[in-house]
C-alpha cells in the first residue's frame, strides 16, 4: 500500500484518513499548504531479498520467483515488492542511488534490466540489449566505477559503463572458465569475485574492474581442493572474508585475511544453518546469511574472527519469500524514493 503524508493547516492533531485507508498526518505548519508527499515503500535499511534461485517456475505452488523486503532489526517480512509472473525468472537485485530504483534482472519472453519504482511498484525499463540474451540472466552487481556487471547466461558475463554502454575490450565480455556463474561480488581494490559453487573447479575468480584478463583463483586451501561448494563471500571492514562453504566436510563459514589465507572457522550450526549460501553484511556488526536448504536466514553477530547466532532461530523465514535466495541487497542509507 502507497504511503502517503499531507501537510494541512489545521488547529489539532486528529488523524485522517483517506477512503482507502491511507493515512494523511497533519502538519501545524502556519505557512501554508504543501502539496502531498507519496512515501516509497522502500525504505533505508530494509533487506532485499530475491528468491526462486534454480527452482523452475513450473514448479508447484507457482509462482516462486519473487522480491521481497523485510526488517533488518526484527526479520518481519514488510512487503512483497515483485512477483514474477509465468514468463519471468529472476536472480539479482541492487539499489541504484542516483535514480532511486531497484534494478533487477528479468529473464522472460525478453530478457533485461527491470527497473522498480519505489512508491507504486511498477514495473520500467533499466537496460535492455541484444547481448543480453543467454539461456538464464543471473548475478548482477554494480562496481566501484559505476559500471554494471550481469552474467547473461551461467557462462558469459557482460560489463556496461556507468552510461549502459556496453564493454567489449580489456577481457569483456567474460567467458573463459565460467560455466555456472551465480554470484558476483565487488571487493576491495577495484575488484570482483564471481562464484559458481555448481562448477566442477568452484573456485571464486578473482578480477581487476578494469581488465578481466588474467583473473586469479581463490583456493583457501581446503582439503576438498577445487569443489569446494563455496556460495559466496564477504568483505569485512577491517579487509577479513567470510566464506559460504556447503561442502560437506565444512558446511559452514570460513574466515580469511586480506589475501584469502585461512584463518579458521567462524561460524558453524547444521542445525540453525545447514547448506550456509548468500550472505551480506547488515549494519551493527552484524552478517545475514541465508541456507541453501530450508529457507531460514540467520543474523550472525561478527565477534572478531568468530560468529555467534545473534536471533532466535529462524531470523528470517518464509515458504516462498526467503527459499532458495540467488541474491540480498540492503537499501542503503542515502536512498530516498519519496515522490
Amino acid at each position: 500500500m502507497t504511503r502517503i503524508t499531507h501537510s494541512l493547516k489545521l488547529t489539532s492533531l486528529a488523524l485522517l484518513f483517506g477512503a482507502c485507508g491511507d493515512r494523511i498526518l497533519p502538519d501545524l505548519n502556519q505557512g501554508g499548504t504543501t502539496e502531498p508527499t507519496l512515501q516509497s515503500v522502500i525504505d533505508p535499511s530494509d533487506i532485499i531479498l530475491v528468491a526462486g534461485g534454480n527452482t523452475t517456475r513450473s514448479t508447484s505452488p507457482f509462482p516462486s520467483h519473487t522480491i521481497a523486503s523485510f526488517d533488518q532489526s526484527t526479520g518481519v517480512r514488510k512487503e512483497l515488492l515483485y512477483t514474477a509472473d509465468s514468463t519471468e525468472y529472476l536472480w539479482g537485485a541492487r539499489v541504484n542511488t542516483e535514480k532511486n530504483k531497484l534494478v533487477f534482472t528479468l529473464d522472460g519472453s525478453s530478457d533485461y534490466l527491470a527497473a522498480l519504482e519505489p512508491v507504486t511498484l511498477s514495473k520500467g525499463v533499466f537496460l535492455i540489449s541484444a547481448l543480453l540474451s543467454g539461456t538464464t540472466m543471473r548475478a548482477l552487481a554494480k562496481l566501484s566505477d559505476d559500471s554494471w556487471l550481469i552474467a547473461e547466461a551461467t557462462n558469459s558475463v557482460e560489463k556496461f559503463d556507468s552510461s549502459l554502454t556496453n564493454v567489449s575490450a580489456n577481457g569483456f565480455r567474460i567467458t573463459t572458465g565460467l560455466t555456472q556463474a551465480s554470484r558476483i561480488r565487488p571487493i576491495s581494490g577495484d575488484r570482483f569475485m564471481i562464484f559458481q559453487p555448481a562448477h566442477t573447479d568452484d573456485r571464486p575468480r578473482v578480477y581487476a574492474n578494469a581488465n578481466a584478463a588474467g583473473p586469479t583463483s581463490v583456493g583457501l586451501g581446503l582439503s576438498c581442493v577445487n569443489n569446494c561448494d563455496i556460495q559466496d563471500g564477504v568483505e569485512l571492514p577491517n579487509g577479513n572474508f567470510i566464506f559460504s562453504v556447503t561442502n560437506a566436510a565444512y558446511n559452514s563459514l570460513l574466515i580469511t585475511n586480506s589475501a584469502f589465507a585461512v584463518i579458521g572457522q567462524f561460524f558453524k550450526d547444521e542445525l540453525n544453518l545447514p547448506g550456509p549460501g548468500i550472505m551480506a553484511l547488515l549494519d551493527n556488526n552484524y552478517l545475514l546469511v541465508c541456507t541453501t536448504l530450508n529457507g531460514n536466514c540467520e543474523r550472525i553477530l561478527i565477534n572478531g574472527n568468530t560468529g555467534t547466532l545473534a536471533s532466535p532461530s529462524p531470523f528470517i523465514f518464509h515458504p516462498v519469500y526467503s527459499r532458495n535466495v540467488t541474491d540480498i541487497e540492503v537499501i542503503p542509507e542515502d536512498f530516498n524514493g519519496d515522490q
